[in-house]
């Protein structure tokens, strides 16, 4: 689709199963992205919870809120993987959320790797 050379699972799995809806392909791609998102932890090492705390001023605006079009970009400065990126920006998507605070932020990160106190 994007002309990228490569192949992303989102394309391969309606080739693969051509049979489920798109919703079946949703889901599937969901588990994927969290079954991958799972080694970000072991990959990730020494974040504390002051570094996130930094990286979400970096990114959040006068109010304290991120854009999640942010996301992308803040955690991939802390090392996440693609997959790990698509995972977290879908389901703050999937929450009906344009922005969230830092709460939020630490939290989600929380999911990924282990913050240091």
């Amino acid at each position: 689709h994007d002309r990228s050379g490569t192949i992303e699972m989102s394309e391969l799995l309606p080739v693969v199963f051509s049979n489920a809806k798109p919703e079946q392909h949703r889901l599937m791609h969901r588990l994927i992205l969290s079954e991958n998102s799972k080694r970000v932890r072991r990959e990730i090492d020494n974040v504390t919870r002051a570094d996130v705390v930094s990286l979400f001023g970096l990114y959040s605006d006068a109010k304290g809120q991120m854009p999640i079009s942010k996301l992308d970009q803040s955690l991939s400065s802390l090392g996440f993987n693609q997959q790990s990126l698509e995972l977290a920006t879908l389901e703050m998507e999937n929450q009906g959320l344009a922005k969230i605070d830092m709460e939020t932020f630490i939290e989600l990160c929380n999911k990924f790797i282990d913050v240091d106190p």
